[in-house]
């Protein structure tokens, strides 16, 4: 079937504005008269909203006619629900990740520093958190098994590189198993010229015969052989294995879930002249741009090719994104090397750039006195107040990290990286639906006629919904033609 223009138009004309939202409030209705429980992600309101924050909404009769609920509680109430549902209703997920929005398992390679050019040193790091393991429990413990292959091919496809090996991982509790704040790492030592590689990593866990995999293009530099300073190297603490001058604890994607403590920074310096004085400064630049002097360290003498450690004090640092600069200099020669790490002291996801705009983005779902409150909130309790919204209204239960939180920001990266157009992703018609509703069951696109563009029909199986949209200019701009509701 193909729609024409009026047809098009008189679809919202033919469906109720309310359909959906009639089945959620019929389902607390029945909740409240029966004594039956709503489905879950039928979600209590902030004390902000029109429904209090202390009691399920208070559904007569009368609203079974859904204008009398909307004229009652705003949309902004109803928008909650049917994230609420949509999250709990099977539909698909973003993305998978873990709560504080890192993958899940991950590499990064990390060159060090080396003697000669024909032998560059490049420590490829692999990191898996302890929920993607199979653990077993033997002898008191609970252990997980790995394998792990690595292949690296130059430019020309030959495997310059393949390493196969067997780790494992034990803990002494039970929760840690589970844990998406708990890793397993592990790290792999070639030697290269100059070049580019591809590297493919696949991991085996020998319990449950779970198979991940990731490829990688990275390239090998030259080194400079009177001063240099390899790649930096975050990690959660400042042990080192002595041999390999390997960090024990390394953090590839640089967040720390915790902003009273410190992270540290491991770097190797290479002088030609180790009894001349260098010294390594760190700046660090927040989102805002603003600079902060960290640290200095000066070395004379040791080896020609060093390996050190600072801490990076986090307790005055905030919810964010930030730029580390180590800056090396002696005898009027300088070398920068940058890398970047986020603090997360309440677990948002990684998708959210920064808490200015995550406030903003909530309008879909807050109503505009809820988004102002916060708003007008001073910085240092803007983040506990963003936290509060979303435990007031859609409560996380037991879980450490809010769940239903980290869905809606992994959809709004989604809705950005997919949608946008002239606009940001997430404020299109196709954003909005993405976000509240979650991943399409089934997307159909026809062509309309000559004249109005091409139609696309998302379905949702599990809410029995459709939505259709309409690019009526062939430009990407899709407009909603069908009822929200």
């Amino acid at each position: 079937m193909i729609y024409s223009p009026s047809t098009l138009k008189s679809m919202s004309m033919l469906y109720s504005r309310y359909k959906s939202l009639f089945f959620s409030a019929l389902a607390v209705l029945c909740w409240r008269v029966w004594g039956a429980e709503p489905a879950h992600g039928l979600h209590r309101l902030s004390e902000n909203a029109k429904i209090s924050a202390v009691d399920p909404p208070q559904l007569t009769a009368k609203h079974c006619n859904l204008e009398t609920f909307v004229a009652d509680y705003g949309e902004s109430a109803a928008e909650k629900l049917i994230l609420g549902q949509s999250i709990q209703a099977g539909a698909p997920q973003a993305r998978r990740e873990s709560q504080l929005g890192q993958p899940l398992f991950d590499i990064k390679p990390y060159q060090r520093l080396a003697t000669t050019d024909d032998s560059l040193r490049v420590d490829i790091a692999i990191e898996s958190a302890n929920d993607l393991l199979q653990f077993v429990r033997r002898d008191g413990e609970f252990t997980a098994t790995v394998d792990i292959t690595l292949s690296i091919k130059d430019k020309k496809s030959n495997v310059v590189s393949l390493q196969i090996r067997t780790f494992r991982k034990s803990v002494a509790a039970y929760e840690e198993t589970n844990a998406r704040q708990k890793y397993f790492a592990a790290m792999f030592t070639n030697y290269l010229p100059a070049g580019d590689y591809e590297l493919k990593t696949l991991l085996l866990d020998r319990e449950s015969l779970r198979r991940e995999s990731i490829d990688r293009q990275f390239n090998v530099v030259k080194i400079k052989r009177d001063f240099d300073l390899s790649d930096l190297m975050l990690t959660r603490s400042n042990r080192l294995d002595p041999v390999n001058r390997q960090p024990v604890d390394i953090a590839i994607n640089g967040t720390t879930p915790d902003s009273s403590g410190n992270i540290y920074l491991f770097f190797d310096v290479l002088r030609n002249e180790p009894l001349q004085v260098a010294t390594i400064y760190l700046t660090l630049l927040d989102q805002s741009g603003k600079q902060h002097t960290l640290d200095s360290l000066s070395i004379v003498g040791g080896d020609s090719i060093s390996t050190y450690s600072l801490p990076i004090h986090c307790s005055d640092l905030s919810f964010g994104r930030y730029e580390l600069i180590a800056r090396a200099e002696t005898g009027g020669r300088q070398v920068v090397r940058k890398t970047t790490f986020h603090i997360n002291p309440f677990g948002l996801p990684a998708s959210i750039p920064n808490i200015d705009q995550a406030i903003r983005q909530l309008r879909y779902i807050a109503s505009t006195e809820e988004i102002q409150h916060l708003q007008r909130a001073f910085p240092s309790e803007r983040e506990a107040g963003f936290i509060r919204f979303w435990n007031d209204n859609f409560p996380a239960g037991n879980e450490a990290v809010n769940g239903k939180m980290v869905e809606y920001y992994n959809r709004i990266n989604y809705a950005i990286v997919n949608f946008s157009n002239a606009r940001s992703g997430w404020e299109t018609d196709r954003g909005r639906i993405y976000v509240l509703y979650g991943a399409p069951s089934e997307i159909e696109s026809r062509s309309a006629d000559v004249h109005s563009g091409t139609v696309e029909i998302w379905r949702y199986h599990h809410l029995n919904r459709q939505f259709v949209f309409q690019d009526e200019y062939g430009f990407g701009d899709y407009k909603l033609v069908s009822p929200m509701w």
